[in-house]
């Protein structure tokens, strides 16, 4: 799980003194911690939340202080309408520790509304919002969450939108908003009077960078209306919406690296001109920066040299970047060490390699680049031969390095195999002859060997078959 990935910021906070609590967060192939220390301001317990680098909160509070509501504004429709928002010491999150927690009410046809006081994203391009809560409310009941970046003269509301809402709630997904029917499995919608147990608390988050990044003033509120003109239902009615542990931070950057899908090559390719494809992606699919398009790059070391790079291209709208090294820079049996980066298009420029490394160069993929000579033997000769000898073996044998030897090997009557080297005749024409006498039993092949540092060889027939023949014999009758 990421801090900033598409899945729900698992956050602990405690209000005892007593205790300190740890929440880890596995990123990728690292970790970030998230953690809460706590300590006494004047006779009361404050929960300050100390976050990964890079990191800030822009607004926390577990209404622990002495004045529970000093960091939010309570607000009804109509005005009339008073105390619908109260603490509540019966309920706090986490479980088992001591403090507070709020709950929101409404009367029957009202609104009510706990809005957290002004903050600054100035700066900040990513801005997430956490809190736990306990819905109790009826289906016709609303509870949504809001934002404004006007000084509060309009308002929008937050949706179950992909990438957007990173918590659990399938129903929330689909309708929105907050009830009893957002997890059926834990908030018992059939029994709309039951009281609320500390197992019910559920921990959501919310993606608003594109919507309150980098802006002076952000405001977010909890607002909690009626639906049928019953308030929290006829009795029993419910218990109504806890909330606790609301946080919203914010950093320059989203920090999650690109992803790289690779098939490496190694071992020998027999290829010189070769072409690298890598399916790049910006995470998974839900930040909105994408990948630099000048940002996907080759780099390689020949042999013992310096490192140089290729940069790769996207090929049309799709996820695939191809990079090509070519005879330019690689010659037949040269070792080829690459990797692979990506840069996405965020302020903060994430990286990623393939294989992964810290540091530019501090691992390789490594293969060795080969041209198998081209040998043809257009002619071979086999079966029975009605002639005594001698017997003309020509073949054809090229490589881009150039061809070391042209060998003829052949074993005549089962005896020693004789390896011979086949002279030029011309360009890439090599020809030797093997003598023999009338019913002798010959066997041989062809194989040429290249000019690389490696000595790559082919072989005709391929594997360990030879061509075969017989010199004359008994007539075919």
């Amino acid at each position: 799980m990421r801090y900033d990935q598409t899945s729900l910021l698992m956050f602990l906070t405690s209000k005892s003194w007593r205790n300190r609590w740890t929440s880890r967060l596995t990123v990728g192939t690292g970790l970030l911690g998230l953690l809460w220390a706590f300590f006494a301001t004047n006779g009361s317990l404050n929960a300050q939340p100390v976050l990964p680098p890079g990191v800030q909160a822009r607004f926390f509070t577990t209404f622990d202080n002495v004045n529970p509501f000093d960091s939010v504004l309570r607000s009804y429709i109509p005005a009339s309408a008073v105390a619908l928002w109260d603490t509540v010491g019966t309920y706090r999150f986490p479980i088992n520790s001591s403090g507070k927690a709020v709950r929101g009410r409404i009367n029957p046809n009202s609104t009510s509304i706990l809005e957290l006081k002004p903050f600054s994203t100035l700066g900040h391009f990513k801005v997430w919002l956490d809190f736990a809560h306990i819905a109790k409310l009826e289906f016709n009941d609303t509870a949504i969450i809001q934002y404004s970046v006007d000084a509060g003269v309009t308002w929008t509301r937050l949706l179950g939108t992909t990438c957007r809402y990173l918590g659990a709630s399938t129903d929330f997904r689909s309708s929105s908003r907050f009830t009893q029917f957002s997890y059926p499995a834990n908030w018992s919608p059939s029994v709309q009077g039951a009281t609320p147990l500390a197992s019910w608390w559920k921990q959501e988050r919310f993606d608003m960078s594109p919507f309150v990044s980098n802006r002076p003033d952000v405001r977010i509120r909890f607002f909690l209306k009626d639906g049928n003109n019953n308030g929290l239902g006829t009795v029993p009615s419910a218990y109504g919406w806890l909330l606790d542990s609301i946080l919203v931070t914010s950093s320059f950057s989203e920090g999650i690296p690109p992803l790289i899908t690779h098939t490496a090559l190694t071992g020998v390719q027999f290829n010189i001109n070769q072409s690298f494809t890598a399916v790049v992606r910006d995470s998974l699919g839900c930040d909105s920066t994408g990948i630099d398009t000048a940002g996907v790059h080759l780099f390689y070391r020949i042999n013992s040299g310096v490192i140089d790079s290729v940069r790769m291209l996207r090929q049309g709208t799709t996820l695939n970047w191809v990079g090509i090294l070519d005879s330019t820079r690689i010659a037949d049996g040269d070792t080829v060490r690459y990797l692979i980066r990506a840069i996405d298009s965020s302020p903060r420029r994430n990286i990623r390699y393939f294989p992964n490394q810290v540091s530019l160069g501090d691992s390789f993929i490594t293969y060795v680049a080969s041209r198998n000579p081209t040998v043809v033997h257009s002619a071979p000769v086999v079966g029975y031969q009605f002639s005594p000898g001698p017997f003309v073996i020509n073949a054809q044998m090229s490589d881009a390095s150039g061809i070391d030897s042209a060998i003829l090997a052949y074993s005549i009557n089962n005896g020693p195999l004789l390896i011979r080297r086949m002279p030029n005749v011309g360009g890439i024409n090599y020809r030797d002859t093997i003598f023999t006498v009338d019913g002798d039993s010959v066997r041989y092949y062809v194989e040429a060997v290249d000019n690389s540092p490696r000595r790559f060889r082919r072989k005709l027939p391929d594997t360990t078959a030879f061509y075969s023949f017989t010199a004359s014999g008994p007539p075919l009758v």
